[in-house]
């Protein structure tokens, strides 16, 4: 999966297919990674 944002869309490119989702904020993206999946500690 790639993804390119731009000032107001952001197109993802996936298994040879091309989405473009329009962006729903002007603030600007500043994470590049994913977040990790949160562990969940077992609750007694």
């Amino acid at each position: 999966m790639t993804a390119h944002v731009a000032e107001s869309t952001i197109t993802v490119e996936l298994d040879g297919q091309v989405r473009v989702v329009r962006r729903t904020t002007d603030v600007p993206v500043r994470n590049v990674k994913a977040n990790k999946p949160r562990e969940v500690s077992d609750v007694v």
